[in-house]
Formats: structure tokens, sequence, C-alpha cells
């Protein structure tokens, strides 16, 4: 039998900490990985447009194009956005409100 070696990583507590920009990262690359996918599908219209005569003359592959280059901007912004501000925790507001008396209702018809 082989003998079967086991060795365990150091666990650092800043590797399970999400940086504060996280959440804008993870949309940013969401948002790029969806640019990518419309380009891809354009570009593989144009390539075999004589598979696909009505597909690559219509407006779609325009449209994917567009797409792609508003979904890169969007990703742009968002990184841009996380670069310049950062989210911070806001205390809560709490609201005190004087109880109020429960209203009344009259008995209703209900169906069992």
């Amino acid at each position: 039998m082989k003998q079967l070696a086991v060795s365990t990583l150091p666990v650092n507590a800043d590797m399970n900490r999400l940086s504060p920009n996280h959440f804008w990262e993870l949309a940013a690359r969401l948002l790029t990985f969806r640019a990518d996918r419309w380009k891809r599908r354009a570009l593989f219209y144009r390539r075999y447009r004589e598979y696909f005569p009505h597909m690559s003359t219509s407006r779609f592959v325009e449209r994917c194009l567009e797409l792609d280059i508003r979904y890169r901007r969007m990703a742009d912004l968002l990184s841009t956005m996380s670069r310049q501000g950062r989210m911070m925790t806001v205390p809560e507001m709490v609201v005190r409100r004087k109880p109020r008396r429960a209203a009344v209702l009259p008995p209703r018809p209900a169906l069992v």
C-alpha cells in the first residue's frame, strides 16, 4: 500500500475575510463574463455565416456587439466605483412609537 502524506495549510485569518469591494468586484467580473459571451456569440455567427445566413444578416449580430459594449461599460463603471468609495457600516436608526391599541375588526365569514 502506498504511503499517504497529509499536509495542512496554515489558515490565515485574512484569507477568509472578504474585501470591502468584494461584491462590486464580483458584479464587475460577472458583467465582463456576460460581455465575453455576447462577443463570442456575434463572432460565431459572423464566422459561420454560410451556415446561418438569416442570423448573420439580421440585426442579431449587431445587437450582440452592442450588448458586449454595454456590459463592458457597466463593468468598467462598477470597477471605478469600487475604487472611489468603500462600503461602510451605517448605524441603525430605531424609531420609537407609542404602542397602539389593536383595531377591533368586525367578524368576517371565512371559508372552512
